[in-house]
């Protein structure tokens, strides 16, 4: 909302800004040509500004080539002429939400500590270290499933339609991590949280329930809330999945609805 309510001229520069540290380290002792439908962002990226507000963006601008040793070439184009960048700016993120912290905070503490979140962005991430979608400042990478999880303690909220694959690659990488799902039992990741219909598959080693409510997930930086609408009166699954490990025949469990353990009201065992 605070960017939203700034000039085009001072989001694109703060565009700018964030693009250089996100690939800070690709463009290190690089020249880089910058092509913008701006003619204000072009001329105060190399000369500056009157107005303190945008000084200060291309002063990060400045600052960060410095830094890194970029040769920032600046070059004004006609908006026909960019109609790729233009299309990506529109982009929403629909998954750009996330769940409560004091909630990531709860589990943390009984089945962390947690080293990487592998799928969130500078706006919902729960840890220092996170992986991506997109190039972000500070992500270590983009596309989780492109690096090992081997040797973390990965916190993982995927998509929906990424949770299966989610699952297999943590297998794939021997992993252990923490997984958030809502529990649909007729989802397609059901059968292989469930198979039986009844008792969690061996790899999951502890898991509990947490009925939902109002505030378990806070809305993302596009201002949608996509989490209370997908989820809305479902109950969520904390899943402690560990393929590092011979499974265990025997799992312990603990529910909001009946802490002693199982739950009726889960259908769980």
């Amino acid at each position: 909302e605070v960017e939203a309510s700034q000039s085009s001229t001072w989001r694109e520069l703060k565009a700018v800004h964030q693009v250089l540290c996100s690939y800070a380290l690709q463009l290190k002792g690089h020249t880089l040509k910058w092509f913008t439908d701006n003619q204000n962002v072009a001329r105060i990226v190399r000369v500056g500004s009157a107005k303190p507000h945008l000084q200060d963006g291309a002063m990060a601008v400045f600052e960060t080539c410095f830094q890194c040793g970029i040769n920032l070439q600046m070059e004004w184009i006609p908006r026909s002429l960019n109609d790729k960048a233009d299309y990506i700016s529109r982009i929403i993120d629909f998954d750009d939400w996330q769940l409560n912290p004091q909630i990531f905070c709860q589990l943390d503490s009984v089945w962390g500590p947690h080293t990487i979140d592998q799928f969130a962005s500078p706006h919902n991430a729960q840890l220092p270290r996170y992986n991506s979608r997109f190039w972000n400042p500070g992500c270590e990478a983009v596309d989780a499933f492109t690096t090992s999880w081997a040797w973390e303690v990965s916190w993982l909220v995927p998509p929906l339609y990424l949770i299966c694959h989610t699952i297999r690659h943590a297998q794939a990488c021997a992993a252990r991590g923490t997984l958030i799902v809502p529990m649909w039992t007729s989802a397609p990741f059901w059968p292989v949280l469930c198979p039986d219909g009844s008792h969690l598959a061996p790899f999951i080693h502890a898991w509990t329930s947490i009925p939902f409510q109002p505030d378990m997930f806070l809305r993302g930086n596009s201002g949608f809330n996509f989490g209370d609408s997908l989820y809305a009166d479902s109950v969520i699954l904390a899943l402690v999945l560990d393929f590092s490990i011979v499974p265990r025949v025997s799992k312990v469990g603990f529910c909001t609805h009946n802490p002693s353990g199982g739950c009726h009201d889960c259908s769980l065992t």
